[in-house]
């Protein structure tokens, strides 16, 4: 588990910290690394982006689950509980261009307002989920319904240590500090959310 210190400087930094640990190593897809900025810094639609506010809390580890499938889920978890996707897709880095130092791959699934991203280093059984957006209540994101509103979510899952100063994401990291979770809203109502993990 990463350790942080808990001042305001270092909360003000956290949004952005998956961001700028791949920028640095140079590890990620093009695509991963759009996905990063997209949770790191998520507006929505038609909205201006709004000042980010330090909450001055402690960090909120949130395991968010979607359908049964959380950070760290198998390949073969995921066919299980979601089925068979839509499209599906997959990359490779080798081991120059991949921060673990060994060999990557990765297999994006989307599915209707779900979209996965399982990676794979070197020898590992299996490919395992890094990465989840929802945007549709198709599907049940830890019992929350889309729709609900900020004060719904920070009931489950508690305070967020920062937030958009108009309300429209609250930001909350991964157990053990790994990476990311998001929740963004419009109109004041839940429209998507997102984990990412973003260390090796």
């Amino acid at each position: 588990m990463r350790t942080w210190v808990s001042n305001s400087s270092w909360l003000k930094a956290v949004a952005l910290i998956g961001l700028a640990a791949v920028s640095l190593i140079g590890c990620a897809r093009p695509e991963i690394t759009t996905a990063i900025n997209d949770i790191a810094v998520s507006t929505p639609p038609s909205t201006n982006k709004s000042p980010e506010i330090d909450t001055g809390r402690r960090l909120t580890e949130v395991d968010l689950v979607v359908n049964g499938v959380r950070a760290g889920s198998t390949l073969a978890e995921v066919k299980k509980k979601l089925g068979k996707p839509n499209k599906q897709s997959r990359d490779h880095l080798d081991t120059a261009d991949a921060c673990s130092g060994e060999p990557e791959s990765y297999i994006d699934y989307s599915y209707p307002g779900l979209e996965l991203t399982l990676r794979k280093i070197g020898n590992d059984k299996d490919h395992s989920v890094i990465r989840m957006e929802v945007t549709s209540d198709k599907w049940d994101v830890d019992g929350i319904s889309f729709g609900v509103t900020s004060d719904d979510v920070v009931r489950r899952f508690g305070e967020p240590h920062q937030k958009a100063a108009d309300g429209t994401i609250l930001h909350y990291v991964t157990l053990g500090n790994l990476g990311l979770v998001n929740f963004v809203f419009v109109d004041g109502k839940l429209v998507r959310a997102s984990m990412r993990q973003t260390l090796c």
